[in-house]
């Protein structure tokens, strides 16, 4: 609905007059105003946003005398370098919670205006629910408290080695709410100079001296008592690495001479030697840090935590290794040898230990893994320590079953799943899986019957089963050498089999890959996968009607792609991810991967002398086979605003290209525009390609061979499990060659910008750690599909809201 200029000037005085409202609580009033306005979504939604701005006008307005709210704080501060986030996060005192941020401003206090709200008018039991669910009482200003963060402000200064700094705070009261500011004059830092030790265990001494380079105490930098720290923890680990099992990093000492009056410090390192207890006088004396040396190394591969000192009736001498176990070795001692670091006659290292918790995660045939050690006693002037691998199995078989509901771009249907998996199937923690997979659509798809259009429900069934092998190591045809333990290997086998039928069409696609997996030395957050080979054969048997309205179509992928098809694919990819690392304030995700397909074939065929067939193309089995090349960046970077709110953001880029044997991408190896974790505001393949109008497009899926997209998300929590989300995504598909019957799908640098669609919408995620179910709601509000002229959505409808359901979070 288009606005007239007396409906433009009414809207904007309803606004700017609603927190003079006298009566705040005239919810009827504002409807009747929001229903003359328009009775569109939009401005649906505006009323909406107005109810809760009203209501939050002045949330102080029914506190007491003498009372303040807490309205917002501020850190002032006359140097940049460090990081004004974290002296924040050392106040003490915050205000209440709101849905969004801008700098020290909070709007939209949700639980605060709940809170007030429950206290309005009659007692009623809802409201009490409200109050205490979702409420958030209002958070009142301590005076004490401000003091105390001011303190704490001026002692975090000084550790960071501006000793000259100053702290304080002042506070503006305005309509019963409290504006806080902290103001910090750095002042001049002072450096670190010399660094020294004072360490009598000569020992010791010679351990440190020997990683000199490796220290964090450099000379010249900022003097920072957190820098102290590190330091501590870093020669704490070094000395644990080199046999030093007992030592703890309460034994370090620093001592700082700042007298030197030209703003340095020189720094001495202490090791304090332990205090032990003298047999003969029963007194304390001083003792000496002890080297352990490891003596026997146990492993117990069906370890029951009940029964800790538990006798066991065979052991099996392996590699100097002592197997402890009962009646027959379920394992094969060789992969549970190969990833434990610990070894017979070496220093004790706190290291070894980490790597081997880190590998021994990789077989999946054990719920945990314990590593003790137990001190022996000898009459030797050698310290020696036992080594125990205590290993608890998980239930070699097992069998599940799952349900779900989907609902997604308007397509609702159910799933479900048969899972029977042996955890150890050739006794190297193998695991072997079976699974059987079904689906129904439960939904309408109307399809054209000459001038007759039918539409049926339950109309979209598929079933299949799937098997998949994985190994715990890298098998054949890779050397042997990259077996090393280090790399966390996994080798994974798995074959599919699907079959689908629709009212377009009836189908099966068989998938086989045989894959590698694995993780590089000390790289934490990245992972790497090679497939040497996917295959994929696909056969599909389509509907007369549908294949005609498939030869009308503009797109020239729209008939191809259902063609019998073997795919032979190769195919690499990098992943980095720390998002584990919760307590960071910024995160990121980055995925590279590339593909190819059909050049072996290819080179098979000419090397042979194999001849093309009728339509100028190599086959395979009687089949034609797909040669192309494709590859993708997909890159996501997260903000936290606060301890519950955040912003990500992710970009995207993938490009194809068929060539050779084939004229077109596989359609399974196609980009896709719209859909549940894509551009929420078009249904899946519904959008482009490029400027594609929608009446050439119709209802046909989309595909294309390039794909820019951006998406970016206000996350912020609403209550406990209960999140929301704010989202504009942008993007689009496009076809690498141009077409006459699809006008405007190709690719042009001159014209992508205007080709990116835009979407934006509201989602609501209920996070159970575990578990995220998602529900977002979103709309176009500029499509490229249409005229460059109306391609701007101003008054968007309700019925143009795409509706998805969803598992997880979007990115």
């Amino acid at each position: 609905m288009i606005q007239t200029e007396t409906q433009k000037i009414k809207t904007i005085k309803t606004v700017g007059s609603i927190c003079s409202i006298k009566n705040r609580f005239s919810i009827a009033k504002i409807i009747s105003l929001s229903r003359k306005i328009s009775t569109s979504f939009f401005y649906f939604s505006f009323t909406l946003v107005v109810l809760i701005l009203v209501s939050s006008c002045n949330p102080a307005k029914r506190l007491l005398d003498g009372e303040n709210l807490m309205a917002s704080y501020q850190v002032k501060i006359d140097n940049h370098s460090l990081d004004k986030n974290e002296l924040e996060n050392i106040v003490k005192q915050k205000p209440n919670k709101a849905i969004i941020r801008f700098g020290n401003h909070r709007y939209l206090r949700f639980h605060l205006w709940f809170y007030n709200f429950a206290d309005i008018g009659k007692p009623r039991k809802y409201k009490d629910w409200l109050k205490r669910v979702i409420g958030e009482e209002p958070v009142l200003l301590d005076t004490f408290l401000t003091k105390k963060s001011t303190s704490q402000l001026k002692l975090f200064l000084i550790k960071k080695g501006f000793f000259n700094s100053i702290a304080s705070d002042t506070t503006i009261y305005k309509h019963k709410q409290a504006f806080v500011t902290y103001n910090l004059k750095f002042g001049l830092p002072y450096h670190f100079r010399d660094y020294d030790y004072s360490i009598k265990d000569t020992a010791i001494l010679n351990v440190l001296l020997s990683e000199t380079s490796k220290t964090l105490i450099k000379q010249g930098d900022n003097y920072d008592e957190f820098v102290l720290e590190q330091e501590r923890e870093r020669i704490t680990k070094l000395l644990r690495n080199n046999g030093y099992y007992y030592f703890l990093k309460e034994y370090i000492y620093f001592d700082a001479d700042t007298s030197l009056g030209s703003r340095e410090a020189n720094i001495t390192l202490g090791i304090k030697n332990p205090e032990k207890k003298n047999s003969e006088t029963d007194s304390i004396v001083e003792g000496k840090h002890e080297k352990y040396y490891l003596n026997n190394v146990y492993i117990v591969p069906d370890f029951v935590a009940k029964q800790k000192n538990k006798i066991f009736q065979d052991t099996v001498l392996y590699l100097n290794y002592y197997f402890l176990f009962d009646h027959k070795m379920r394992y094969r001692k060789r992969i549970l040898v190969q990833p434990f670091f610990l070894k017979e006659g070496e220093l004790y290292s706190q290291q070894n230990v980490e790597e081997t918790y880190r590998l021994m995660s990789n077989l999946r045939a054990f719920k945990f893994t314990n590593v003790n050690f137990e001190e022996v006693k000898n009459d030797s002037n050698q310290h020696l320590l036992n080594a125990y691998l205590q290993l608890s199995p998980s239930p070699k078989q097992a069998f599940s079953t799952a349900a779900e509901g989907t609902y997604s771009s308007g397509n609702l249907g159910i799933s479900g799943n048969l899972i029977y998996q042996n955890k150890n199937v050739f006794r190297g923690a193998e695991i072997f899986e079976i699974r059987l997979n079904s689906g129904l659509e439960v939904q309408q798809i109307s399809k054209d019957i000459g001038e007759v259009k039918s539409s049926t429900p339950f109309n979209i069934f598929q079933i299949g089963p799937g098997f998949s092998l994985n190994f715990p190591r890298i098998l054949f045809p890779l050397p042997a050498k990259i077996l090393t333990r280090n790399l966390k290997p996994k080798t994974t086998i798995a074959f599919s089999y699907n079959y689908q039928k629709r009212p377009e069409f009836y189908g099966t696609i068989a998938n086989f890959s045989y894959s590698y997996n694995w993780q590089p030395y000390k790289q934490k957050y990245l992972r790497l996968s090679f497939t040497p080979s996917e295959i994929n054969f696909v056969k599909v048997f389509l509907d007369e009607d549908f294949r005609k309205k498939l030869e009308d179509s503009g797109n020239p992928i729209s008939l191809k792609r259902y063609d019998p098809l073997f795919i032979n694919s190769i195919q690499f990819n990098l992943v980095y991810n720390n998002q584990d690392e919760t307590t960071l304030r910024n995160f990121s995700y980055f995925r590279f991967g590339v593909e190819t397909g059909g050049n072996i074939p290819t080179w098979y065929n000419q090397l042979s002398g194999e001849k093309r067939n009728e339509q100028g193309v190599y086959e395979k089995f009687g089949i034609n086979y797909a040669q192309y090349w494709k590859g993708d960046v997909d890159y996501r970077f997260y903000h936290k605003t606060s301890p519950l709110n955040k912003i990500a953001v992710r970009t995207y880029f993938g490009i194809g290209n068929a060539y050779n044997n084939s004229k077109i991408l596989p359609f399974v190896k196609s980009f896709y525009g719209g859909g549940v974790n894509d551009i929420r505001a078009w249904k899946t393949r519904k959008l482009g390609p490029g400027s594609l109008p929608d009446s050439l497009a119709g209802s046909i899926d989309q595909v294309g061979d390039l794909k820019i997209e951006l998406n970016v998300e206000y996350r912020y929590n609403v209550y406990k499990y209960l999140n929301a989300a704010t989202f504009v995504d942008a993007g689009n598909i496009w076809l690498l060659k141009p077409n006459a019957k699809a006008p405007g799908a190709n690719f042009k640098r001159e014209t992508a910008i205007r080709d990116m669609a835009i979407g934006a919408g509201f989602g609501l995620r209920f996070d159970f750690s575990f578990f995220v179910f998602r529900l977002d709601g979103a709309y176009p509000i500029y499509d490229p599909g249409y005229d460059i002229g109306q391609r701007w959505v101003r008054v968007p409808k309700l019925k143009e809201v795409v509706l998805s359901f969803g598992i997880g979070y979007p990115f």
